[in-house]
């Protein structure tokens, strides 16, 4: 599995029920030195780069001084500021401060160190409040104190650094202080919302630290194999304590250069998913002992947290197992809820030596695997297998504890489910996302495993697109390599990327491959001037970590202009070392022969660069490598004459190529380059590869153009499917990628434009398949769509733009071919010129989480069972965690208020095939042109929690023949009718309960609109209607808070509060 198969997720709401909050850094500053700060007044900060009592020198000292730094732009969303300080002495007073963009207004948490007696010695902390006449300009500036007191909980004389942050919610203007970790103050404040510069404060001899501030969009998701859990202990802010000690949060170690992390003595702790996990899992968790005679285990649970598995660490005594303690995978099967640090569990392995001495202060890699369709399950340590076990009795996991016996430590807890070819080894499409919690943002920085080293480097929006964008000379990012193999087994290597510059003067950029000494090689793309009309792909060599080169080689396209987004490829011979490149649909050229020695092999590091001062977009980088026993498809007289006008048909040489590789099971190369096909292709049971978006298969017939593959273990990796449907077809040859009755099956790193039919067709029986890091734009029908028994498939991080019919569908055709256990995460969703979002046409245990789902003409999520194509029942559904922007946006671009009659989120069924147990959990849905969300008839235990609505044009809820359902602890802001409206073919028991409601009824439309309205004549047999909070700070029109007609026999109304006089209506 490649490196970067694998994506970052993502997104996160409470602090208990989300998986990771992951917060981009704005600025950050180690203090390596003091060229990032301006002195204001009093004493000049000084750098110390010596001190026996700090492991993270150097670091700032301010005494009696005030320090500020200038942010590149304003901040107006949540953010972060932390810093790592101390004192030096009692009577004294330090703050961090983040003001606005003329330095007087602002916010500062502030820890005077008091007394000796006072406050333990630990001195007192608040946030204080600056609202100035004139620009800060002294170090001791009074201020307003905001906050209530209290006790910092670090001792003043302590010579470790504190962790101080200052937190500021955008949206409730909430402002929060914590110290190592802990929350010390809190209080609202609602005069400031933009903030340009950083301030300082030091008061006698102060020390300050890492200097960290976050802001708060939250990224929506990576590329290709999503890591739905990525915690790196920066706080502890998801983790619950489940018995025994609570976690501590480890600040300073002199040992750990990865600090902060977890400490747990004697205690359990979780956190969850808001959604279960039904297939591959593989949970990553860097740990350590500190004693022998002790026991810790990292552990996936079920959603009751009874069932599950775990990995098992005993430090066991110092003589036995060579002081390394022993290993076993262990089951718990309880009867209720684990609550008990020590609880009893199931040996279900052999015991073997971990292989890491117990008293090494460095942290071991613990990693516990899980594969859906065997049940095997397998630890390892340090990337080493030490035990494997089969065991099927759970099956679905949506908890993660960590058990430790006496003090244990943790970090870097990782999560990821799916897989990626072997042959692909880094695919990063950069569409993580841009978004803030109330709508888009233009940029955002790179996150893990990325580093930006020098200059900008972040993701941007660029029309429909999410690419990377370099400004200034040299910018660079870097991240790790994953280990490219021997020449023995990988004779060819592929580097991949999508380039472009963004004005009229030349520019360029590209890919280095470097070793741990910055040496290495590079593949260099220079986009000429305008007036030179043309580019140059260069092969190149560095010996200072790419801050400069020597070209080895280089070939010239005429004709190609730089401000366009191009495709390039450079491909690598590691026997030969030629070198070969090409861009778009040209031909490709050799560069050279004997450029590279093979020493691609020793890379560590991948480096993107910009070379020049003007700016750059990238795109879609891949890096893919080729077995040494393969298949050429030139070796059988395939030409990559497609570019030409007369191209050949190449169907019968590719039908030979392919029957040799199914005889000899051997992959099937396709070399960059542009192939004319006129017939469907049919791949079985085999490897192609191809070299990425420069592996351009052109069909010449919109009826007959897929490429199919079927049978076992096939897979299609690298592949650019270019289409000429003209209208829509509904026969599967017309389609783009066809996977027929195909098993284990993969679909990475392709991309399919314009077929007649679907982008990408899983049809007929096809079982374990993995759709991955794909780009489907334009087709004809559905862009991927799933159908006839199709089951135990992973859709993840494709990206899709402009379908003519729904983004990703699974559809059940009748109760024979019903589709079950399909879960879509993180794909990205653009437009389109009909049809809807994600649809659920019949099926059962399907998830959708963490998908964003922007501008969809009708529904953004469509679960139904529809009489007209006679499609089958629906049960166990599970939509969390997606993102919907510009729901039901009808007209596509031209006019979005002329909606359709679908809401944002739409589920009904049909008396013979009802719709029931789904769960609607923790989206977010951004401006929808009707309705936010439709519960229609016959649909049965429908669960709504944890959402969030914003600028809902109508009602925000509308319930319509349901029975049973539940309207939990949802967010409704600036809906433009109700907020919830519950028509009387409701049945059975409904529950609307801890919902906050602000600004309803934003249309101000004047007679008749309630918050929440239950109508007369309804069918409930009863309804609870408790701990709602109802606000109206824009003084919206609003008749009644609740109108419920229900009988007060068969009603339960408590708790309900409000700011406002609208009256709560009880019928008799």
């Amino acid at each position: 599995m490649g490196l970067l198969s694998c994506v970052f997720l993502l997104v996160a709401f409470s602090a208990k029920a989300q998986a990771v909050h992951v917060v981009p850094s704005v600025f950050s500053d180690a203090v390596a030195d003091l060229s990032q700060w301006t002195s204001v007044d009093g004493g000049l900060p000084q750098l110390v780069t010596s001190d026996a009592n700090v492991a993270h020198v150097p670091y700032m000292t301010l005494n009696n001084g005030l320090v500020c730094k200038t942010l590149n732009h304003p901040i107006t969303q949540s953010f972060e500021l932390t810093v790592r300080l101390r004192h030096t002495t009692y009577q004294r007073g330090l703050w961090i401060g983040i003001f606005d963009d003329t330095g007087r207004q602002g916010y500062a948490a502030l820890w005077d160190s008091s007394s000796s007696t006072a406050y333990s010695g630990q001195g007192y902390v608040n946030i204080r409040r600056y609202d100035l006449a004139s620009e800060i300009n002294y170090w001791n500036e009074p201020s307003t104190i905001i906050s209530a007191n209290a006790s910092s909980g670090h001792v003043v004389t302590d010579t470790r650094f504190a962790v101080f942050s200052l937190r500021w919610d955008a949206a409730s203007h909430e402002l929060t202080l914590l110290v190592d970790g802990q929350v010390k103050a809190t209080c609202n404040d609602v005069n400031f919302e933009s903030f340009s510069r950083i301030y300082l404060k030091g008061n006698g001899l102060c020390y300050f630290d890492d200097i960290q501030l976050k802001s708060g969009f939250e990224p929506a998701m990576r590329c290709t194999v999503p890591r739905l859990i990525e915690e790196d202990m920066t706080d502890l802010n998801n983790w619950e304590g489940i018995d025994g000690g609570n976690p501590q949060l480890i600040t300073t170690d002199a040992e750990v250069p990865h600090v902060p992390y977890m400490k747990l003595n004697n205690a359990l702790a979780m956190t969850k998913l808001n959604f279960p996990l039904k297939q591959n899992f593989d949970l990553t968790v860097r740990l350590r002992h500190t004693t022998y005679q002790r026991g810790l285990w990292i552990g996936m649970f079920d959603a009751q947290g009874k069932n599950g598995y775990a990995a098992h660490w005993d430090s066991s005594s110092s003589t036995a197992y060579n002081g390394q303690g022993y290993l076993n995978i262990r089951k718990f099967n309880l009867t209720s809820e684990i609550d008990y640090w020590n609880q009893g569990s199931s040996i279900i392995s052999d015991n073997i030596a971990s292989g890491h001495l117990v008293t090494d202060p460095r942290f071991v890699l613990m990693s516990l695997k899980w594969d859906h369709r065997s049940g095997t399950l397998t630890l390892s340590i340090d990337g080493q297998v030490k035990l494997t076990c089969t065991d099927t009795d759970v099956s679905s996991f949506s908890r993660v504890y960590l058990k430790a016996n006496d003090n244990c430590y943790f970090d870097d807890v990782t999560l990821t489910t799916g897989r990626d070819s072997d042959n692909l080894l880094v695919h990063e499409m950069f569409n993580q996302g841009g978004l803030a919690h109330d709508g888009t943002i233009d940029a955002m920085p790179l996150t893990s495993p990325w580093t930006v080293e020098n200059g900008t480097v972040q993701q941007v929006v660029d029309g429909d697109d999410r690419i990377v964008y370099f400004s200034g000379d040299k910018s660079r990012a870097a991240m790790p390599t994953p280990e490219i193999g021997t020449v023995e087994a990988y004779s060819k290597l592929i580097v991949g990327f999508d380039i472009k510059r963004t004005n009229a003067s030349g520019n360029g950029g590209g890919v280095f491959l470097l070793d741990d000494h910055g040496q290495g090689y590079g593949f260099f793309v220079e986009l000429a001037a305008d007036s030179y009309n043309r580019t140059t792909l260069k092969c190149v060599q560095t010996f200072d970590n790419a801050q400069s080169f020597t070209v080895l080689a280089h070939k010239t396209w005429s004709g190609v202009t730089g401000t366009d987004m191009h495709h390039v490829s450079f491909t690598c011979d590691r026997n030969t070392g030629e070198v070969s490149a090409i861009i778009d649909k040209n031909a490709p050229q050799t560069l050279g022969t004997g450029l590279l020695p093979d020493e691609l092999g020793l890379a560590t590091r991948l480096v993107l660069f910009n070379q020049y001062a003007n700016t750059i977009r990238m795109d879609n980088l891949t890096v893919i490598r080729i077995p040494a026993d393969h298949l050429n498809v030139l070796d059988y007289g395939v030409l990559a004459d497609g570019h030409s006008a007369n191209p050949t048909d190449n169907a019968a040489a590719f039908e030979d190529a392919i029957d040799d590789a199914i005889d000899q099971e051997l992959p099937l190369y396709i070399p960059a380059g542009v192939y004319g096909y006129w017939s469907m292709l049919s791949m079985d049971s085999i490897d192609v590869i191809g070299a990425g978006a420069t592996t351009v298969m052109a069909s010449g017939n919109q009826t007959s153009s897929v490429l199919q593959i079927t049978g076992n273990a096939p897979s299609l990796v690298g592949i650019n499917m270019q289409g000429v449907g003209t209208q829509r077809f509904s026969y599967p040859q017309a389609n783009g990628i066809w996977a027929y009755q195909a098993t284990d099956f993969i679909i990475s790193a392709c991309q399919v434009h314009g077929p007649g039919g679907a982008g990408i067709f899983i049809h007929n029986n096809n079982v374990d398949g993995i759709v991955c890091g794909n780009f489907v734009d334009s087709s004809w029908a559905d862009a991927i769509h799933h159908t006839g028994t199709t089951s135990y498939i992973q859709t993840i991080a494709n990206q899709v733009h402009n379908p003519g019919d729904d983004q990703i569908a699974v559809v059940s055709y009748g109760s024979s071919s019903i589709c079950h256990h399909i879960e879509a995460f993180c794909n990205d969703l653009h437009k389109q010129t009909w049809g809807r979002g994600m649809t659920v046409v019949g099926g059962y245990t399907i998830t959708y989480a963490r998908n964003e789902i922007e501008k969809p003409i009708s529904a953004a999520v469509y679960i139904a069972s529809e009489s007209s194509y006679n499609t089958d029942e629906w049960y166990d559904i599970v939509i969390a965690e997606n993102v919907i922007r510009d729901a039901v946006w009808a007209n596509g671009d031209s006019d979005p208020e002329t909606s359709a009659s679908h809401p944002a989120i739409m589920l009904y069924g049909r008396t013979d095939f009802p719709g029931c147990d789904a769960i609607i959990n923790n989206n977010r849905l951004y401006i929808a042109y009707n309705r936010g969300v439709v519960i229609g008839s016959q649909t049965y235990d429908i669960i709504l929690k944890d959402n969030y609505f914003q600028g809902i044009t109508s009602t925000g809820i509308y319930a319509n023949g349901t029975t049973d359902a539940q309207i939990l602890d949802n967010t409704f802001n600036e809906i433009g009718s109700y907020a919830m409206f519950i028509d009387n073919a409701c049945q059975g028991n409904m529950l609307i309960a801890g919902n906050q409601l602000t600004n309803i009824n934003a249309n101000n439309t004047t007679t008749y609109i309630d918050v929440i309205n239950v109508r007369s004549n309804s069918a409930l047999a009863t309804i609870e209607i408790s701990n709602n909070n109802y606000d109206n700070p824009a003084g919206y029109i609003m008749e009644r808070y609740i109108e419920n007609h229900l009988p007060a026999a068969q009603s339960t109304l408590i708790n309900n509060t409000t700011s406002t006089s609208e009256p709560i209506w009880q019928a008799p």
